[in-house]
């Protein structure tokens, strides 16, 4: 008797460690883990950085640019001195030093049609990575429900297997008595070996559906890793209320991929009137400061003297400002050509936004759609299961008394389990649709 408590105490303990060493984890603590580790949303929120970099740099573009240069010289033999323009056989040094700056006047508006350009892309790459988020949110949201329903399918098999293995036991001493034949215990033993590969079956697809979730997350291995089960998961039934319309509405203001389009579209109008500036006339200020000294200078003043560099610059300082007006006439079409894709673009983006508004409208429908299907096939499944039980166990009691046969006895045995995994899945599809439904009205999805 010692002996035995003893090995309780030792099985309890181990029990309770492997408990602690699980990690639990709930539908949000998924949800923060995969926004904050996720590769593709870090890659947008860079993506995001550049276009704003981008639109900073269409700001500072229309200030003016400056340029300093400068040139030094050594140089040796026959050559024209620039001081007096004498024919001279030296060696010697010169150079000069200056600065530039342009500032553009008008070229057709392509500067300021660049600023809004950038804006519009910096706006949709924002809208990118929300449209990333929301996409992470439904597929992780997915996966927990689909562990949940693969949680509660291992469940009834595991509970089918109970009630087949008891079957097998009193089957056994049935036949011991002679009530039934053997061909009945083997039915009956068949029946319970089909039921334990249905619960292997079971369980392996719970382990593929961890496995789905963990990849999901970027987590190395399944290890201890176990998600939350609700106590009790809520069908909302009221998010059904609500028209494909009313939905429909809402989402095409407010969710990214719809925004990430029209601004996508946007910028490329700014792109096509860029384009289109490309024809117009440039007119720009150039102003040059500008100065040069050499060895063979002499002063004007006090020629016996050195002729000091720093002098030399300051006396020979040249200012020049200029306006400069260009004028396209013929660049080999490539003006025109610029024009005509850039509007082609515009056209595509149109037909883009139109796509991506009609697929927002078919995911809400068809989510809209299989809620209703999914909660009608729910309530006559808990019909089904009803009946299903009572003949079950009717033909359970008559099996126990040898007034029916094994065959029947599985039929309504499988009947029943059938029944029961097809209510657990109009549920779960019910949840997970109503779920989506209610975030595309801008609800945060919570279990």
């Amino acid at each position: 008797m010692k002996l035995f408590l003893s090995s309780m105490v030792i099985i309890i303990l181990f029990t309770i460690q492997d408990l602690k060493s699980q990690e639990f984890w709930s539908l949000d603590d998924c949800l923060n883990h995969a926004l904050e580790k996720n590769i593709q949303l870090k890659r947008q929120e860079l993506t995001s950085k550049i276009s704003k970099n981008n639109f900073i740099q269409s700001l500072v573009d229309v200030a003016p640019d400056l340029a300093g240069f400068g040139r030094h010289n050594l140089s040796s033999g026959k050559t024209v001195n620039l001081e007096d323009y004498t024919y001279i056989n030296t060696t010697f040094y010169d150079g000069y030093i200056g600065t530039q700056s342009q500032l553009t006047l008008f070229n057709g508006f392509q500067k300021i049609n660049a600023i809004k350009q950038s804006k519009f892309n910096l706006l949709g790459s924002i809208q990118d990575i929300d449209r990333i988020k929301n996409d992470l949110v439904l597929n992780i949201t997915g996966a927990y429900l689909q562990i949940l329903f693969n949680h509660e399918l291992l469940e009834v098999a595991k509970g089918q297997l109970e009630v087949s293995e008891q079957q097998v036991d009193r089957t056994s001493k049935m036949m011991e008595l002679g009530r039934i034949s053997k061909g009945e215990l083997l039915e009956i033993q068949s029946q319970a070996a089909a039921e334990k590969l249905n619960a292997t079956n079971a369980q392996n697809q719970l382990t593929l559906s961890y496995l789905t979730l963990i990849q999901l997350l970027r987590l190395d291995s399944i290890g201890n890793f176990r998600i939350i089960r609700p106590a009790n998961l809520e069908m909302d039934k009221g998010v059904l209320i609500t028209s494909v319309k009313s939905i429909y509405e809402y989402a095409e203001k407010n969710f990214p991929q719809i925004k990430s389009a029209e601004y996508n579209l946007r910028s490329l109008e700014k792109g096509f009137a860029i384009a289109r500036g490309q024809r117009s006339p440039q007119i720009g200020l150039i102003g040059t400061l500008y100065s040069r000294y050499s060895e063979l200078a002499r002063d004007p003043f006090d020629p016996a003297s050195t002729y000091a560099v720093n002098k030399q610059l300051n006396n020979n300082l040249y200012k020049q400002v200029s306006v400069n007006l260009s004028v396209p006439i013929f660049s080999r079409w490539r003006v025109q050509n610029r024009i005509s894709n850039a509007k082609i673009n515009v056209l595509d983006a149109r037909y883009n936004l139109d796509q991506n508004k009609q697929i927002l409208y078919q995911e809400i429908q068809q989510a809209h759609t299989d809620a209703i299907a999914a909660l009608e096939k729910y309530y006559s499944s808990i019909e089904t299961v009803e009946s299903r039980e009572e003949a079950f166990n009717y033909s359970q009691q008559k099996f126990n008394v040898g007034l029916t046969n094994s065959v029947d006895y599985n039929i309504a045995k499988n009947n029943l389990t059938r029944a029961r995994s097809d209510l657990l899945q109009a549920k779960y599809e019910f949840i997970f649709k109503s779920m989506i439904l209610d975030f595309y009205q801008g609800n945060p999805i919570s279990l």
